[in-house]
């Protein structure tokens, strides 16, 4: 019944959509996004399967913003994420639990509310970092989820405030009080919950884009992980022929290595206190060719379990292309190589960081 309802639901939200993008300033948008996974792992183990979100993910969204007196715009942005080859929703989460949120904005800047992605996330409308990976945060291992942190994070009750653009620089603000229930599930003040922090500074040229950025998490009392950091430096720059993008990241106090979802890559860091430090730098090119754009990119971590001492390497190698069908289709095809070592090899005990993933596919924006 509850599966019954939800599909009714998102039925009824769609019928609704469709009737106001006739509206001003409202509007339908998303993505299609499938294709074949295929890993194989160190220690043997061989996984093919098809696989809903290989680049960018499926997803559709309502967008829309209204001219308000004095020039100012409100706007809003509703986005879900769901599976084309179930045709579910990806997660339980709700149905617009991939952004939701509304903003004001104007000569001023913008000013926004809701739950949605961190400048250092290379997803939703705020998210800034994909810019900065060759691979657009897509894929197995080829994105930055392989080495980095926050790389698909979205979070509730958040604010945001963006600077108008100077010159081709602009700063960002994000907060956010991430939940409204203790552990044990009873509900609290949600200023006494884990919160999350973000700023960032942003310029964009004609040939160069750079991005320097902070980011935290302050636990909520009661656990024993400190407070978590990272800092980050990115740059791309456009030569004509190709673009190369770059930068370096320093992790300090994580509970994982990476922001990776797949389960080869968890890590054990139960009852951590000073947790996972770790260095991460990648190096990455993109070469357009007429219907074909070629991709290649290389990343590093180097860390530490400050608790255990244990140490920890990843190089991750991958290289892939995209064939342009139209300026909303394309196929795409890709191959990655991952290499773990000390706490992160089989012979440690953690589960298998090595393995070779191959993916093909296609994406169909609307």
């Amino acid at each position: 019944m509850h599966n019954k309802i939800s599909v009714l639901a998102a039925t009824a939200a769609l019928a609704f959509g469709a009737a106001a993008a006739h509206a001003e300033g409202v509007s339908i948008k998303g993505a299609v996004d499938l294709g074949l996974t295929l890993t194989h792992a160190h220690h043997g183990k061989t996984k093919f399967s098809m696989t809903p979100d290989n680049y960018v993910g499926s997803e559709f969204g309502l967008f829309g913003e209204e001219l308000l007196d004095g020039g100012n715009r409100v706007g809003f942005a509703l986005r879900s994420r769901f599976n084309p080859d179930t045709g579910a929703f990806q997660t339980a989460g709700g149905l617009f639990d991939y952004e939701s949120q509304i903003y004001l904005k104007g000569d001023w800047g913008q000013l926004g509310a809701g739950r949605m992605s961190p400048f250092t996330a290379s997803t939703g409308s705020q998210g800034w970092m994909m810019d900065f990976d060759a691979f657009e945060a897509g894929y197995q291992d080829a994105g930055l989820q392989a080495t980095q942190q926050t790389t698909w994070a979205a979070y509730d009750n958040a604010l945001y405030y963006v600077t108008p653009s100077v010159s081709g620089l602009k700063a960002g603000v994000f907060y956010s009080l991430q939940g409204d229930t203790r552990n044990d599930g009873s509900e609290k003040r949600q200023s006494a919950n884990n919160r999350y922090w973000n700023v960032a500074l942003r310029y964009d040229g004609e040939k160069l884009s750079a991005l320097l950025a902070a980011e935290g998490e302050i636990r909520a009392s009661g656990t024993t992980l400190k407070d978590g950091q990272v800092y980050r430096a990115a740059v791309r720059c456009d030569f004509g022929p190709f673009k190369l993008l770059g930068g370096y990241s320093r992790a300090e106090h994580q509970n994982k290595y990476a922001y990776a979802a797949f389960e080869e890559n968890f890590y054990d860091t139960t009852g951590l206190s000073e947790g996972l430090s770790s260095d991460q730098a990648w190096l990455g090119v993109r070469i357009p060719a007429g219907q074909i754009e070629y991709v290649a990119q290389y990343q590093f971590l180097r860390g530490r379990n400050k608790d255990k001492d244990e140490r920890f390497k990843r190089h991750v190698l991958a290289a892939g292309g995209y064939y342009y069908l139209s300026r909303r289709t394309i196929l795409y095809a890709n191959v990655s190589k991952s290499i773990g070592s000390g706490a992160l090899s089989v012979s440690q005990g953690a589960r298998d960081t090595n393995y070779i993933a191959m993916q093909a596919g296609v994406t169909h924006f609307f």
